[in-house]
């Protein structure tokens, strides 16, 4: 199992919220390229999973499943 890359927003409860990967995040992400290989790859549906993925895989195709997705933190999150 592989956390997404750093994404956009930081030090706060994402939940819910969708930012893309930072740049570092990208380039995290693109170095464990060599690391791993799989025969299928799993992914949330937030974008920076599947941003981290794409950038792991990238000729894979990952599977996307909803209930791998962050839990919804409500009036908390962005804080």
């Amino acid at each position: 199992m592989i956390r997404h890359g750093e994404p956009e927003l930081r030090r706060v409860f994402l939940g819910s919220l969708d930012p893309p990967l930072t740049a570092a995040g990208r380039h995290a992400a693109i170095g464990l390229r060599r690391k791993f290989a799989a025969a299928a790859w799993y992914s949330s549906p937030m974008l920076r999973a599947r941003q981290t993925a794409s950038l792991i895989a990238p000729d894979a195709t990952p599977v996307i499943l909803p209930e791998l997705a962050e839990r919804r933190f409500g009036a908390w999150e962005g804080l």
